[in-house]
C-alpha cells in the first residue's frame, strides 16, 4: 500500500501546521482562566454553604411559604454570578 504523495517534504507540512496553529486564537487566554476560577469558586462555596447550613436558619419558616421563591433566588443567583446571561442559567429559564 503505497501512500499518498504530497508537494512538500514532512519538514515542510510540520511547520506550516505549527504556524497555522500559532496563529488560531487560544481558548484558555488569562480572561477566561479567570472565569473559569471564578465559576468553580463560586461552586465550591455555594457546595460549603450547603454543607455547613442544618436546620439552624436565622429565620423562622412561615406557615405563608412560596412556593416559587427558592427557585427564584437561586435563577438570580445565576444570573448574578454569570453577569446577567441568561444562557448560562438556562435550567431556570425554561
Amino acid at each position: 500500500m503505497a501512500l499518498p504523495s504530497s508537494d512538500s517534504a514532512p519538514e515542510t507540512q510540520d511547520k506550516d501546521a505549527k504556524e497555522k496553529d500559532k496563529s488560531r486564537p487560544k481558548p484558555w487566554t488569562e480572561d477566561t482562566k479567570e472565569k473559569f476560577r471564578r465559576q468553580v469558586d463560586l461552586i465550591l462555596s455555594a457546595i460549603c454553604a450547603a454543607l455547613t447550613s442544618g436546620t439552624n436558619d436565622s429565620k423562622p419558616k412561615s406557615e405563608f411559604l412560596d412556593p416559587c421563591q427558592e427557585a427564584a433566588q437561586r435563577s438570580y443567583k445565576c444570573l448574578y454570578r454569570n453577569g446577567g446571561d441568561r444562557t448560562m442559567c438556562g435550567q431556570y429559564f425554561k
